[in-house]
């Protein structure tokens, strides 16, 4: 299977990256009411799934937009930390605990027993956005 790319493309990478921010906002907002926690959970685990394919697209690795492995946060990590030199931490790896966010739970309430501490995951995705920034820095100085 080919994992590489020819070429990279920085009009996705930073659409990517500019969605991504807008789905931590929406979290943002959403995360203090009760009411609203799966979709601030949604968000977050929207903009994970974009900052990781945002690294795969500038580190030119082939990924899945959509299907079963697109949306799958650890699918994602796993390709990010294989194919890639980024350097995911232990918290970074720690959002796959967000899958169960997905798109699933745009329909359908998580389970008490699955959720997860949004405030905490927050921020260890801004920690993952803030890598991602300085990766497209490093674009950006060359």
């Amino acid at each position: 299977m080919k994992l590489r790319k020819s070429q990279i493309d920085m009009s996705t990478a930073s659409q990517l990256l500019a969605k991504a921010s807008d789905d931590l906002n929406a979290a943002a907002e959403l995360t203090p009411k009760e009411r609203q926690r799966d979709n601030a959970g949604y968000h977050l685990s929207q903009a994970v799934e974009k900052i990781l394919k945002f690294l795969l697209e500038i580190s030119g690795v082939i990924y899945p937009r959509d299907g079963k492995n697109g949306h799958n946060i650890d699918f994602l990590i796993f390709l990010v930390s294989d194919n890639t030199k980024i350097a995911l931490t232990d918290d970074h790896i720690d959002l796959a605990q967000l899958d169960v966010y997905g798109s699933g739970s745009r329909y359908d309430y998580v389970a008490e027993d699955e959720r997860v501490d949004l405030v905490k995951v927050a921020k260890k995705c801004s920690s993952l956005y803030n890598l991602a920034l300085r990766e497209y820095g490093k674009i950006a100085a060359r």
